[in-house]
């Protein structure tokens, strides 16, 4: 009972109006402050541990379908089978092959990526398509892993970004997204400290050309020079590989089936839901191809406005990575669901920030946080013509360049000293 005279009312009023503000922003030293973030984690780690079982009973019983991890092995099998890789672009023939090697396929997998790649994934086409399977996912987890796991968080975070729901769904299609972010991922971290084989990251990176468009944008804010000098050393000394591999012609090719693949893509409504792209958003959303165009352009001048300015006011940290991590799929006109272990990697960093600065998240952003997390099995299993992306991709840049906008920018380094991680 509240002593005499005082109002119960007012009072219970007063108590849910203190804890609601400190809902809204916690200390970040508050006990409870961990068990309130170990909430989504759970969440989200459960998700993954579901998706896990469920790949695990598939293959048990027999009913696991083709997935994409296909195509890349049939691409390389046909690259060694080609009297002239010339071939590998003509979707007839690439469509041919895989009937053969595959009784009952029904799918369509055209090659729409720069010779270059064909140097990376040349390995498979010599191993049976479990053994290139097995092969082809460790490295990716590996290399995915130790790019997003940072070191003395590296057991704790390496266990769950294992079991994010990302992961798993990238595991599960055998795509290039472990690599790919791993690549990006990797070159941000290896940027201060190793920046010549950063810059070698960042080009070998250049196999999926629309999510390298920022980089050099951010290296330029940041004056790394040296790094733009190796990455663009790197990405011509792909070229002039491949071409040696392959022959010059197939560079010509690659363009020619740059406008076939999007002309497949737009007759295709059902990629549409898969697709974390402004372009898929507005489709879902009934926007025509000029509207679609349009917002294109302007987010990629958005991102990189808030990438150039991130990355010259903090340079190499890590909240300018998360920043080019999720500008890099917000202008990127062309991407699926598997390239969006990406944004584990920006959330990663973003945590990591508020760590190092014993400041707390509020629920919006931790919501915003959960539904990074939570996108791909959205996208997959809630697929209703639902732009889940949209409501995802644009928040949380917002949110991060909010955040860079906020703390002080980083120290230079005092002269002859050595960067740190």
């Amino acid at each position: 009972m509240p002593p005499p005279g005082r109002d119960l009312r007012a009072d219970l009023r007063a108590r849910l109006r203190a804890g609601l503000a400190w809902l809204w922003r916690w200390p970040a030293r508050s006990p409870r402050t961990g068990r309130l973030a170990a909430a989504p984690i759970f969440l989200l780690a459960l998700v993954g541990i579901i998706n896990y079982l469920q790949m695990a009973s598939r293959y048990w019983h027999g009913t696991a379908p083709l997935n994409d991890f296909f195509a890349l092995w049939a691409w390389s099998a046909m690259i060694h089978a080609l009297a002239h890789p010339l071939a590998i672009y003509d979707p007839a023939q690439v469509q041919r092959f895989m009937r053969a090697a595959y009784a009952g396929f029904h799918g369509h997998y055209p090659f729409a990526y720069p010779p270059s790649f064909l140097l990376l994934i040349w390995p498979l086409g010599l191993m049976r398509r479990p053994v290139a399977y097995a092969v082809w996912v460790t490295l990716g987890v590996l290399a995915y892993l130790g790019a997003v796991a940072p070191g003395p968080w590296r057991r704790q975070a390496g266990v769950l970004v294992l079991f994010a729901p990302t992961t798993a769904v990238a595991i599960a299609t055998g795509q290039d997204g472990l690599l790919m972010a791993a690549l990006l991922i990797g070159g941000c971290r290896l940027l201060p400290r190793r920046p010549l084989l950063a810059g070698v990251l960042f080009g070998v990176l250049s196999f999926k050309p629309q999510f390298g468009l920022m980089v050099p944008l951010a290296l330029l804010a940041a004056g790394q020079w040296r790094t733009i000098a190796t990455a663009a050393a790197t990405v011509l000394a792909s070229v002039l590989a491949s071409a040696a591999a392959f022959g010059w012609g197939m560079w010509e090719r690659w363009f020619l089936a740059l406008w076939g693949l999007s002309t497949y893509v737009g007759g295709r409504a059902r990629l549409f839901p898969l697709m974390p792209t402004v372009t898929a958003n507005l489709h879902l959303l009934g926007g025509g191809p000029l509207l679609r165009g349009v917002a294109q352009a302007a987010a990629m001048l958005l991102v990189g406005a808030g990438v150039w300015w991130c990355w010259r006011r903090h340079g190499t940290g890590g909240i300018s990575a998360a920043v080019l991590q999720v500008g890099a799929l917000l202008a990127a006109p062309y991407g699926f669901f598997y390239d969006l272990p990406l944004l584990t990697g920006a959330a990663v960093a973003v945590v990591r920030e508020r760590v190092a600065a014993d400041a707390s998240f509020n629920p919006m952003e931790l919501l915003v946080l959960f539904g990074t997390g939570s996108l791909a099995s959205l996208m997959l299993n809630m697929k209703d013509q639902v732009p889940w992306s949209g409501l995802v991709l644009p928040p949380l840049f917002a949110f991060i360049v909010l955040r860079a906008w906020r703390i002080a920018p980083a120290a230079a380094p005092a002269p002859g000293a050595r960067p740190g991680a």
